[in-house]
């Protein structure tokens, strides 16, 4: 990502690919803040009796993160698509993997915790 505005072809780009390509550009910045987070956290946090506060912190930073990476696959697909094939395959393409995305990420562990009743979050069992 961050070497495709020095390349060549990068200026036959259009101001639409352009604002794309830099959304995906600033999702993935974002993803990767997010995901890196926790570990940070923890590192500062460490034994400091702030294990139930840390861990729901870490849980949302993940998840956040989780969605951004996402949109930022999505956004790359779509970019990529968009060059290759055009508009409307692009389109479709970026749609199909955000679906696809979406429920393995989040539609699919969500279904089964409605479905097997655990509305916590898992950090009342991990202690």
């Amino acid at each position: 990502m961050l070497t495709v505005p020095f390349s060549s072809g990068f200026g036959d780009l259009t101001e639409w690919q352009r604002t794309a390509y830099f959304g995906t550009f600033i999702g993935t910045a974002i993803a990767t803040g997010l995901l890196m987070a926790p570990t940070s956290y923890h590192r500062i946090r460490f034994r400091q009796g702030d294990k139930e506060r840390m861990l729901q912190t870490a849980n949302r930073f993940a998840i956040v993160g989780i969605a951004f990476l996402a949109l930022s696959l999505g956004g790359a697909v779509f970019l990529t698509a968009d060059l290759v094939f055009g508009l409307g395959f692009a389109l479709g393409m970026a749609a199909a993997i955000l679906a696809l995305l979406a429920w393995a990420w989040f539609g699919l562990p969500l279904h089964r915790r409605v479905r097997d009743g655990s509305g916590d979050t898992g950090a009342e069992r991990d202690g």
